[in-house]
């Protein structure tokens, strides 16, 4: 994003972390990471009781402190700064054409190291995965919280760049419990992440509204479950 003559000046990242946000990040890491040693860990959450626990968990770990600390450290509209708004219908066509080279792009990689054939997920492994509320925290967390806050410091792309680092980042706890790094295929893993994230930074940015984000990483994660298989 250009900076212009009548735009504030951007605070430096020193200020950004001074500001207490570094904190935020850092307690969110380290209260997943210790969820995941101590706890029962599995990759998606199921339609039980345990499994609404689990997201709760999830949500109080990420979404609570961004709550707290936008509002009672910098003061700031809760919403807006997360940029949970109408999005903008200048850039409706996102929407659409995002959504169709995520379609693509896993039917193409189904072809690649895939059956090639539409994986057998159940109904309610669908519907979980689309209503789940894991995607809305962490693109609460990691767009509309860490992305927007070092977008105040840096410029856009590297804000991003740096953003979809920590959101792969917050999912090796999970692997090594899982023993995800025994195989090289987690590079791929790795990348992907990197990768999406990025792209579902820059739908934020571009239609002004965090839902576009959370509605293309629901789709991402339908499509890892119909395309690829669980």
């Amino acid at each position: 994003m250009k900076r212009t003559a009548a735009e504030p000046r951007r605070p430096d990242i020193t200020r950004c972390l001074r500001s207490g946000a570094f904190f935020v990040v850092l307690f969110a890491f380290f209260t997943w990471s210790l969820r995941v040693a101590l706890l029962d860990f599995d990759t998606l959450s199921d339609l039980t009781l345990a499994g609404a626990l689990n997201e709760a968990l999830r949500a109080m770990i990420f979404v609570g402190p961004v709550v707290l600390y936008l509002r009672y450290v910098e003061r700031a509209p809760v919403l807006a700064f997360l940029r949970i708004n109408k999005p903008r219908a200048s850039f409706a066509w996102v929407l659409p054409f995002t959504g169709t080279l995520f379609v693509v792009w896993y039917v193409l990689l189904d072809q690649i190291v895939g059956d090639g054939g539409i994986a057998g997920a159940t109904p309610a492994v669908v519907l979980f995965t689309i209503l789940s509320p894991a995607t809305l925290v962490e693109e609460i967390f990691f767009r509309g919280f860490l992305l927007n806050k070092l977008w105040q410091a840096m410029a856009f792309w590297k804000a991003n760049l740096t953003s979809s680092s920590f959101f792969a980042l917050v999912h090796f706890p999970g692997w090594f419990a899982l023993g995800n790094f025994s195989t090289p295929l987690v590079a791929t893993d790795i990348l992907g992440l990197l990768v999406f994230g990025m792209v579902f930074g820059w739908a934020m940015k571009k239609t002004g509204s965090l839902w576009t984000a959370c509605i293309l990483h629901a789709l991402n994660n339908l499509l890892v479950v119909v395309v690829l298989g669980p």
